[in-house]
Parts: structure tokens; C-alpha cells; sequence
């Protein structure tokens, strides 16, 4: 519990600060192999982001298409993977 003339406590290391762009979004990301994972769920306001992501790193280890394309949404950065 936290009295109200508390300072709130520091954040931990496992936390991670919001970040305001994309490009911080995905330094945080890029500290976990996430591109190769099995995905769940993809917002759509950000599936052709995502997409370009995939395909930039594709480069460094097999990505499941199969598996991804059908979260991201439908658009023309979706067209080809490759």
C-alpha cells in the first residue's frame, strides 16, 4: 500500500517505459526474437508496419508467413513477403 505523501515506486527493470514512435516500439521489440515467434494478434492500424518490419527482418531467420499474414491487415506493403 501507498500513502498519499509517497513518492510512487521506481519502475523495475522488467518494465518497459511507453514510448511516442514506431522506431522505439520496435527497439523495444528487437530485445526479443518476436519476428519468429508464433503470432496472436496484430492491431490492424498497424499490420502493413508490422509487415515491413517482418520483411526487414526475414534477413536474420525464418518467419512464419503463413502465420502472420493472416493478422496483418490487407493492403498493398502486404501484397509479396519478399
Amino acid at each position: 500500500w501507498m500513502l498519499f505523501d509517497e513518492d510512487p515506486p521506481e519502475p523495475t527493470s522488467l518494465e518497459r517505459p511507453w514510448v511516442e514512435t514506431w522506431t522505439d516500439a520496435l527497439t523495444q521489440l528487437d530485445q526479443y526474437p518476436w519476428a519468429f515467434l508464433y503470432p496472436l494478434q496484430v492491431h490492424p492500424a498497424f499490420g502493413a508496419l508490422v509487415a515491413t518490419a517482418l520483411k526487414d527482418r526475414a534477413a536474420h531467420g525464418e518467419v512464419d508467413w503463413a502465420a502472420w499474414m493472416p493478422l496483418l491487415s490487407s493492403g498493398d506493403a502486404l501484397a509479396s513477403p519478399y
